[in-house]
């Protein structure tokens, strides 16, 4: 009897498709790991771009002069700082999905505009009056005492929202 030693030409292919099954199961959860960390990472970034928004929103707002140059649309918000200039708060006409803060300093100054939010895909302002009621955007500005701010974000097919209540003091009289 010849003793063998050793392994046989199957026992070698066995082995080497067992290794071959347990890294391919490996790899796949590795890459789902990977792929759920930057999807989180890519959330939280735009969870942390809304909030710095809203809250240069809110600062301004406290600055406005009154309801007097309040233009209060939908989409798009309009009024005038307590030195004199004209902030607006829109969408980009050509860049749709970039949040614009518009200032014009004076009626003689120039516009100067600056993008605050990128992938934003939708923005509402909602404006109630004194009981709280809602006010029919685009009527009735000088009835304005709370402004409700939603901005929307969407990257990589994920939706994040941030809504945030405003009451400025100088609509509040």
């Amino acid at each position: 009897m010849k003793a063998t030693i050793g392994f046989s030409l199957i026992e070698l292919v066995i082995v080497i498709m067992l290794v071959a099954i347990l890294g391919s199961a490996t790899g796949v959860m590795l890459q789902q790991v990977a792929s759920a960390s930057l999807t989180q990472a890519a959330k939280t970034d735009q969870s942390w771009q809304l909030r710095l928004t809203t809250e240069r929103m809110a600062r301004d707002l406290t600055q406005i002069q009154s309801a007097t140059g309040l233009v209060n649309n939908a989409n798009q918000l309009t009024f005038v700082t307590m030195s004199g200039a004209e902030v607006t708060y829109e969408l980009d006409s050509v860049t749709p999905t970039l949040l614009m803060r518009k200032e014009k300093a004076n009626a003689g100054a120039s516009l100067v505009s600056r993008g605050l939010a990128d992938n934003i895909s939708d923005i509402n302002f909602h404006y109630y009056d004194a009981n709280g009621l809602e006010i029919t955007a685009g009527s009735n500005p000088q009835n304005v005492r709370y402004i409700k701010v939603r901005l929307t974000s969407t990257s990589n097919n994920t939706d994040t929202s941030v809504e945030t209540l405003l009451a400025p003091r100088r609509l509040n009289n």
